[in-house]
């Protein structure tokens, strides 16, 4: 405590520090002791508190109040009150701070996530709040660790669960839930992993005898690739009739139209070993022009 002059004016009952949540109310009082008239005024972070709407300021009964609502987070600070009479001048010396303290809210995170299975995923969520913060991910009941193939990582307040190659058993639904000394919040995220699937499929293809046919489609699914081509159902193999082509996320299948016994149905069927075998098929018909086959 600063003194005046001669002491006559003192501080009764300091103002204590106030911690509150987001929204709620906050009040300092302190009561005076000092011969009359009296003056207050207050101080946040040294600079004088203008009127405001939204900080209501009371002197009554010697007892100085100074009260704020709903405290915003910019009302976080030191605050310093000052009385002054004819005698002197108190003013409170130690800092008093208000301190807002924001319950975890969740800011981004995406309802439903989609993957091919096999390739990597994330699973996010953005939240803002007071430190500290404590976050975790459960998938039926069970709390997800960091694994060989599952990573948690909390940063810049974005929550992610990272996993390296998505299996099928990955699917299903993901609660993530944050907490801090004063609230909680969740959210769920549903995760579907997808088999490989064509996104170009094969189309049927009529051509003249003794042309090269190219039959090609394009997988979605990450890699190494298991292709197999069947004309019927018998399964074709590279040889002098057949190119079998596979690159990167394309396969193609070459043959040439040499006799009738060439048209038919073909079929090509992918999986990836990430995955769990499932297949995938598409198919098309090879034709030639009657003409040209007689």
């Amino acid at each position: 405590m600063c003194a005046g002059s001669d002491m006559e004016l003192r501080f009764n009952k300091k103002i204590e520090n106030v911690t509150t949540i987001l929204g709620d109310v906050a009040v300092f009082r302190c009561i005076v002791e000092g011969s009359l008239p009296l003056s207050v005024q207050w101080q946040k972070d040294e600079n004088w508190i203008p009127e405001d709407p939204k900080i209501e300021r009371k002197f009554e009964n010697k007892e100085a109040t100074l009260r704020i609502p709903a405290c915003e987070a910019a009302y976080s600070g030191k605050y310093t009150c000052q009385v002054v009479n004819e005698a002197g001048q108190d003013k409170l010396c130690s800092p008093l701070f208000l301190g807002v303290v924001e319950p975890p809210t969740i800011q981004e995170t995406p309802e439903v996530v989609k993957v091919t299975s096999g390739d990597p995923v994330s699973l996010e969520c953005r939240i803002a709040g007071t430190p500290q913060i404590r976050v975790k991910w459960t998938k039926n009941g069970k709390d997800c660790q960091s694994s060989r193939g599952h990573r948690l990582c909390y940063e810049n307040n974005l929550s992610s669960l990272n996993i390296q190659s998505a299996q099928l058993e990955d699917s299903g639904e993901y609660l993530f839930e944050a907490a801090n000394s004063v609230g909680t919040c969740s959210c769920k995220v549903m995760l579907v992993v997808i088999p490989p699937t064509f996104i170009r499929k094969l189309t049927n293809i009529q051509e003249i005898m003794g042309s090269v046919v190219t039959l090609e489609c394009k997988v979605a699914g990450s890699l190494p690739l298991s292709v197999e081509w069947r004309k019927g159902k018998q399964k074709i193999t590279e040889s002098s009739k057949y190119k079998l082509l596979h690159v990167e996320n394309t396969v193609s299948l070459e043959l040439k139209l040499t006799e009738s016994s060439d048209t038919g149905e073909y079929s090509c069927k992918v999986t990836n070993k990430a995955g769990s075998c499932v297949f995938s098929g598409c198919y098309s018909k090879v034709y030639c022009t009657l003409q040209k086959c007689l």
